[in-house]
């Protein structure tokens, strides 16, 4: 029996109009935007990069079909004077002016838990007032993933570590060893969104997230003239990224990665196999069902052999297989491939391999189809 793994990336479904009533309440009059904080069902951006996904507009992707059921938030409007005392005397400039100075815990929200249910987004405890300033500006960063951490730190200005805020997030990863066996399912999804200079005259906060993994399909080709080949095991082995930090400094978020952990994922497993068919193609996983494979990227990589491995390093992909009813055989693409072009996080990429004669000709490419951002359209050959 064929073993599928399915991952299909998070949505983020909008259902009618949102409020700050809970699903409980939604018979009451609805709480005001106009005193309250509220929030709206947040969306998602499939065309987002790291540069503009806090400055773009939410869109739907009929592909993604999992739903989004809580988020995290954290608020931010009134920053710390040097003593590191909340000064409410400038809670009219804008981020980019005061993100610097929030350097103690946020003053609005702090990892505040966002409930969606039945088209209204809503949070336990005494609603929130806006400060009653009517030119404050409030910044509200926020983030989902169903495993992993995410944590908001900040920098001293006393100290001379000047940024404002920083997200970070962590990978639920502690393996060294490249042989500790890991899954895809279990891989989390990550993503952030984060809305600047929002004043009390806007009304409720509509958040667009934004994907930061990459993700990764493979499609196997057979290019015999009359022999099935049948794949019965794929693994990809290498050091991987960690850990990915936001630094809010400025209303154009950051991203670096940092940290890693190591292991061999095993994509597909099957005694039996998954035959291709010679002249054909299909995804790993079938083409309704093709596994997907979250990686976190770096999005300073490079395509050198540097040590900036977009994808990690010490990468080798594992192949078991038979041709026409033989013997399984083992194809290993390694020596810590390098790609030519640089995979972005909110991207999605499918690796070829075709099969010519006895062996494997590989190459990465953008999925135009069903990506979530369009990334390289070129197909790329790795050597």
């Amino acid at each position: 029996m064929i073993k599928i793994i399915k991952y299909t990336a998070v949505t983020l479904i909008a259902v009618g109009a949102a409020s700050c009533n809970s699903a409980d309440d939604s018979l009451k009059a609805p709480v005001s935007p106009e005193k309250y904080i509220c929030f709206g069902v947040p969306e998602i951006n499939v065309n987002a990069t790291v540069d503009d996904f806090a400055g773009s507009t939410g869109s739907r992707a009929a592909h993604l079909t999992n739903t989004l059921e809580n988020f995290q938030v954290w608020g931010f409007c009134a920053p710390n004077d040097l003593s590191g005392n909340i000064n409410t005397q400038v809670v009219d400039q804008t981020w980019n002016d005061k993100s610097v100075f929030f350097t103690t815990t946020p003053d609005v929200f702090n990892n505040k838990k966002i409930t969606v249910s039945n088209g209204f987004a809503n949070y336990e405890g005494e609603k929130q007032e806006w400060s009653g300033t009517a030119d404050a500006r409030y910044t509200f960063v926020a983030a989902y993933t169903p495993s992993g951490t995410f944590a908001m730190g900040s920098g001293s200005v006393t100290a001379g570590s000047e940024h404002g805020p920083r997200l970070k997030f962590t990978m639920p990863r502690t393996s060294t060893d490249k042989t500790t066996l890991l899954y895809p399912a279990d891989q989390p999804d990550a993503l952030v969104a984060a809305r600047f200079n929002h004043q009390q005259a806007d009304g409720r906060v509509d958040l667009s997230f934004f994907h930061f993994m990459t993700g990764l399909r493979f499609k196997f080709h057979n290019h015999t003239a009359d022999k099935d080949l049948v794949i019965k095991r794929v693994t990809f082995q290498g050091i991987f990224h960690k850990e990915a930090t936001f630094d809010f400094t400025k209303d154009k978020p950051v991203m670096t990665v940092a940290g890693t952990y190591a292991g061999t994922f095993v994509l597909f497993d099957s005694a039996t196999g998954q035959t291709i068919s010679h002249g054909t193609a299909d995804y790993m996983g079938g083409n309704e069902l093709p596994v997907t494979f979250l990686m976190l990227p770096n999005p300073d990589g490079t395509i050198e052999a540097d040590g900036k491995f977009t994808l990690g390093s010490e990468k080798e992909i594992r192949i078991t297989y038979s041709l026409g009813g033989g013997e399984d055989k083992t194809f290993i693409h390694g020596n810590n491939f390098t790609l030519n072009y640089t995979p972005q996080p909110n991207t999605l990429h499918t690796a070829h391999f075709n099969f010519v004669g006895d062996d494997f000709v590989v190459f990465f490419q953008a999925d135009d189809e069903k990506n979530w951002q369009n990334g390289s359209d070129n197909d790329v050959i790795i050597h």
